[in-house]
């Protein structure tokens, strides 16, 4: 069974024998080695990825695991970050991870923030409780929020300012981290094996077997194929390199460029 959801192809060595078959294996034996198709689909992936990060996830981190003057390494497959959430961080001055010079605390404390969970009352509604929920998002964004973040997904290094260490003068001794979490939202890329059967990863390995196949092909004259037929090296290479150029061009309009995000 084969669909968009479940690729036929979830293996390496069936991305290779996809190739060899696209190439015209068994009747034509293309001159490339295994090393060189892990190459082709390589290249693929590298490229593929490069614009399409296909997951999201979230992070809970804690603050305690945050390098002084560096930040938190991230896992390898995480390719941006795009918001991060901070306002339940307390330092000495909180308990039970609740710091109770924030907005959202002396709201509630108030009794400006609708409880659904309060059962009947005048405020109890969920759409009161999500209509002031996210005037509370917009008032902390416009009075500085937390902290600001840097993500460099070379480095896979998340630094935040300022220093949350410093900044809240966390005393771990205590014993009590619970509240010094942050939670990060990120943009990520799927398993590489579940990248083998996307069309335009294998379109893209194809073409740049068919420029590597060529360019072997051009060491030879006059290979002559069943029938007396022969294939011309300049055509494979031409072809390759026109579908690579397609391709590009399909992805740049299927996925915007992905850069590093700042708080």
């Amino acid at each position: 069974m084969s669909d968009y959801l479940n690729f036929s192809i979830q293996t390496r060595k069936q991305f290779k024998n996809w190739i060899f078959r696209k190439l015209g294996y068994p009747i034509i034996t293309p001159e490339l080695t295994s090393d060189m198709l892990d190459d082709c689909i390589n290249d693929a992936l590298e490229e593929f990825t490069e614009f399409g990060a296909q997951d999201q996830k979230y992070y809970g981190l804690n603050l305690k695991d945050y390098i002084g003057g560096k930040g938190y390494i991230l896992p390898t497959d995480v390719v941006s970050v795009t918001n991060l959430y901070d306002q339940g961080v307390s330092g000495n001055n909180g308990s039970n991870g609740t710091n109770p010079f924030s907005l959202n605390y002396m709201m509630a404390n108030g009794g400006f923030v609708p409880n659904p969970f309060s059962g009947l009352g005048s405020r109890s509604g969920w759409f009161d409780y999500h209509m002031i929920m996210s005037w509370l998002d917009m008032a902390y964004q416009m009075t500085g929020k937390g902290f600001e973040w840097n993500y460099n997904p070379r480095t896979k290094l998340l630094t935040l300012n300022p220093d949350p260490i410093s900044y809240f003068n966390i005393d771990f001794s205590a014993g009590d981290d619970s509240g010094f979490y942050i939670v990060v939202e990120c943009e990520t890329i799927r398993p590489e094996e579940q990248n083998y059967g996307e069309t335009w990863v294998k379109r893209m390995a194809l073409a740049n077997a068919k420029i590597t196949w060529g360019n072997i092909r051009s060491a030879y004259t006059g290979i002559n194929l069943p029938g007396g037929a022969q294939v011309s090296s300049v055509d494979l290479v031409n072809q390759g390199e026109k579908d690579q150029d397609s391709l590009r061009e399909e992805i740049h309009s299927r996925y915007p460029a992905l850069g590093v995000w700042v708080g």
